[in-house]
């Protein structure tokens, strides 16, 4: 398996008035629609180039606003909603949920292979700079993809979404700080469209 299980580790983590957060939505439209499931995590800072995962959603959805908004509302503290918005998800995914909600969900455009950048969550988790709130809803999921991920294709029994909208949350707090991500060999997104620096979003 790609991940060691010694990397993953969970922390401690006090919310307060001044929590800021990431909401990251991997959506169900891949081509294999009995692997996928729609995933949403929520990440938040806490402190110089660390970051914590404090909340895992994901299921099978035929709308994704309804749970989307429910997980807004509980983090009022929210600098950035993105969602994947590679080939036709722009259209039919980020598009239309902007027309339903009372926030803006800004598309995350990545260039490379899905396995390659849910690789790259190898340097952050290894060096603790992404870690994994001890009270956190769905982390146990979490945990059962990051022990079973393989760099292959995803199936039924072998999930990687709630992975994927990790790893844009990661990479978001990264681009919106300008911090410059860990020399690896590992294949990480790249941005098609620059995100706005992080003062724009308060």
């Amino acid at each position: 398996n790609w991940f060691d299980r010694k990397h993953w580790t969970e922390v401690a983590w006090v919310r307060d008035n001044d929590s800021k957060f990431v909401i990251s939505i991997d959506p169900a439209f891949g081509k294999s629609k009995s692997a996928d499931n729609t995933a949403i995590v929520v990440t938040t800072k806490a402190g110089p180039k660390q970051y914590i995962i404090v909340e895992v959603y994901a299921e099978k959805v035929t709308s994704i606003a309804k749970p989307l908004l429910a997980i807004w509302g509980r983090y009022p503290g929210t600098l950035a909603v993105v969602c994947e918005a590679n080939y036709l998800q722009k259209i039919f995914v980020v598009d239309q949920l902007n027309k339903q909600l009372p926030f803006v969900i800004r598309p995350f455009y990545s260039k490379g292979d899905k396995i390659m950048r849910i690789q790259s969550l190898n340097d952050p988790f290894a060096s603790n700079t992404l870690t994994i709130w001890n009270k956190a809803v769905g982390k146990d999921d979490l945990l059962d993809e990051y022990i079973s991920f393989v760099p292959k294709d995803s199936t039924a029994d072998r999930k990687d979404d709630r992975l994927d909208a990790s790893h844009m949350g990661y990479e978001t707090w990264v681009r919106m700080e300008g911090s410059v991500k860990p020399t690896s060999f590992r294949t990480s997104s790249q941005f098609e469209k620059p995100l706005m620096a992080i003062s724009n979003y308060r």
